[in-house]
């Protein structure tokens, strides 16, 4: 649900699932999604969502990643309602670059078991700088992570992970899994096609036979990373 985007009449549509703008840097998801931030919209203007399960902060998610690309600096705020007593909880977090994907970390430590019905992001808090006409915000690759994914300490993604074949026709294996791990395959539209857990192995055979021939995606995501690989079905 969009709100407050009082220039276009609280545009419905200035959410929507668009092409990746940069698929050849850090990010090769080929959908993402976009948010157009129009001139004289509120400086909260945002989309929200409730059609989600309840949010429940623990220790092994109070910190959450967004991949974001923007075409200013101005802040971007994400918010949880709803809690305890009607608690909330916003984090905002400045971005130091624009005309490029960027990974934001927000830090939901304060607010460890407290449970939220609501997510609300604000794309482009326009209490950081004026802003002048639209302000435009792709955002991909929510997740969440039990320790600050930005930190020295941290590995980026999971180590040794490899897959093969590569094009693949019946099974696509992947290597390297010793945590337990979601695989999930995209299709190039971004639609994603299949998902799965595996809970501590070192190896895990795909069957990929159901898919059309084609560009897929697949991403190996774990607590102690993500990576992205690009596949083609024969």
């Amino acid at each position: 649900v969009a709100f407050d985007n009082t220039s276009a009449n609280n545009d419905v549509n200035s959410f929507t699932i668009e092409n990746n703008p940069d698929p050849t840097g850090v990010n090769s998801s080929a959908k993402v999604g976009k948010y157009i931030t129009h001139d004289g919209a509120a400086m909260w203007a945002g989309f929200k969502t409730n059609d989600l399960e309840s949010i429940v902060i623990t220790d092994n998610n109070k910190w959450l990643s967004m991949d974001v690309y923007k075409t200013s600096t101005n802040n971007v705020g994400l918010k949880y309602e709803g809690g305890t007593d009607g608690n909330q909880k916003d984090v905002f977090v400045t971005p130091v670059k624009t005309g490029e994907l960027e990974t934001l970390v927000f830090d939901f430590s304060a607010v460890v078991g407290d449970t939220f019905p609501t997510f609300v992001i604000f794309p482009d808090w326009g209490a950081t700088n004026p802003r002048v006409g639209e302000a435009i915000t792709y955002i991909d690759n929510i997740m969440w992570h039990n320790e600050n994914p930005l930190s020295i300490n941290y590995k980026p993604g999971i180590a040794n992970i490899n897959i093969y074949p590569n094009p693949a026709n019946t099974i696509l294996n992947i290597t390297g899994i010793n945590d337990a791990t979601s695989i999930v395959i995209f299709n190039i539209s971004g639609e994603m096609v299949k998902a799965m857990n595996v809970n501590r192995q070192d190896a895990f055979s795909v069957p990929v036979d159901m898919l059309n021939e084609g560009v897929y995606f697949v991403r190996v995501i774990s607590n102690k990373g993500l990576n992205t690989f690009k596949f083609i079905k024969q």
